[in-house]
């Protein structure tokens, strides 16, 4: 008999239903993906997404903060490792972030559709954490600018929003030059090796 789950399977279940969106989302939009299909491919049916989210919105709004999560947990190693890594700073620096957005693309691309919508749970959402790991981008090319390896005058907020912008734009579904097939494949080394050649004609105090 369907219901209420009981104990460790409560737990399993809401797991079980975000991970058969997030694994949806690969292939489907947000908008178009139901609370009946993700509740099939997790094995159980539409109303436990209600149970446990309010909702398809619910669950998805609830996939962007766990990604919220991921991503900042991704820039905090690397803030606290930019200044001691003997590699090229700039590369590490692309390749950390695309590593930390990419990992978590599918659902993050869900921001990129919502923001022309307004007042939904998850345009609100993005509203109020829009800035959040760009304080950390901040810190971590203000310490290379302090080291001397990025220029003194350096913008250091277009700067962030100009990385930022290189590195997710691969990511976003009305991109036309995504690479694999399918939102978040990571991009290829040829990808990479441009936003760094890029970077460092603009940021690096001497070139190489």
């Amino acid at each position: 008999m369907r219901g209420r789950p009981h104990g460790c399977a409560d737990r399993n279940l809401s797991d079980s239903l975000l991970l058969a969106a997030e694994n949806q989302l690969r292939d489907k939009s947000h908008l178009d993906l139901t609370s009946r299909e993700i509740a099939e491919a997790a094995g159980t049916h539409a109303g436990m997404v209600n149970y446990y989210f309010q909702g398809k919105d619910g669950l998805l709004l609830e996939l962007l903060k766990n990604a919220a999560k991921d991503v900042d947990r991704r820039l905090e190693a690397m803030e606290a490792d930019i200044e001691n890594s003997t590699d090229d700073p700039t590369e590490r620096l692309v390749r950390g972030l695309i590593e930390a957005y990419h990992h978590k693309a599918a659902v993050i691309s869900i921001f990129y559709i919502e923001l022309f919508r307004a007042d939904t749970p998850v345009s609100t959402f993005y509203s109020q954490h829009r800035e959040y790991n760009s304080v950390r981008i901040e810190r971590m090319i203000r310490k290379l600018v302090d080291k001397g390896i990025y220029r003194p005058e350096l913008d250091v907020v277009a700067a962030t929003w100009m990385l930022l912008c290189l590195v997710i734009g691969p990511s976003m579904p009305m991109c036309p030059v995504q690479l694999g097939n399918s939102v978040g494949s990571l991009p290829t080394d040829m990808w990479i090796e441009n936003i760094v050649r890029m970077l460092r004609k603009d940021l690096l105090a001497q070139h190489p």
